[in-house]
């Protein structure tokens, strides 16, 4: 990548509050850092699960110390709605990064595939065992 070209897409990434991603296409980042933007957003989702099961028993809590339904009412709507929401956000974050995560394995193993067929389709004759040579001889013959 030229300069002018890196500086165009730093100056983007600024604009767009994305540098970290730009420091790690270029290779500038480091590991330490790479490997907490990968984490970062699990664990988010992990503490947002906690928050809701934490909102829910605050909403049961409350309840449980009324004695007539017109007053549990406002701490099942509060409490108990926050904490669902929070629960599946979490839980939607959690399903979306593991989906990111394995689609990156498959690129890399993908990629790694690619490379080994044209690493192979490139192979001069010379680098082919005498039993290989006679069965290409034999299918070109045809």
């Amino acid at each position: 990548m030229r300069a002018s070209q890196m500086r165009a897409s730093q100056m983007r990434a600024s604009q767009t509050g994305q540098r970290n991603l730009d420091l790690a296409d270029t290779g500038q980042g480091s590991a330490a850092m790479n490997k907490f933007a990968t984490s970062s957003p699990t664990a988010i989702a992990v503490g947002l699960v906690g928050l809701g099961f934490v909102a829910l028993f605050f909403a049961w809590n409350g309840a449980a110390g009324r004695d007539f339904i017109q007053g549990q009412f406002p701490y099942l709507l509060s409490g108990g709605l926050v904490g669902i929401g929070l629960i599946a956000s979490g839980l939607t974050s959690i399903v979306v990064q593991n989906h990111r995560r394995d689609t990156q394995e498959l690129i890399a193993k993908l990629d790694e595939i690619a490379d080994r067929l044209s690493d192979t389709s490139t192979q001069t004759t010379e680098d082919l065992s005498p039993r290989a040579l006679r069965a290409l001889e034999r299918t070109e013959a045809v």
